[in-house]
């Protein structure tokens, strides 16, 4: 059987949404999943921020660096 191939890209924090979906996503057999995004450990933004168990903290496959606050035009990235 051939599998499709998924990339689930989202700001991997604990609790988050997408984490519902990955774990969905990998409980099929005929789905390869590739997870990649920011990664934020066991540091969640709710309510000010706050840290979490780190059992909750599953990186993904891929981590991204954490974006800048400047646009990209600013920080020296050129677009073609």
């Amino acid at each position: 059987m051939s599998k499709t191939s998924v990339v689930l890209t989202s700001t991997f924090y604990p609790m988050s949404i997408s984490r519902f979906f990955e774990r969905a996503l990998r409980r099929r057999d005929d789905i390869e999943l590739l997870t990649a995004g920011p990664y934020t450990g066991t540091w969640i933004p709710w309510s000010g921020g706050m840290h979490l168990p780190s059992e909750y903290a599953i990186a993904p496959d891929i981590r991204w660096l954490r974006m800048r606050s400047k646009p990209a035009s600013r920080a020296g990235f050129r677009f073609l």
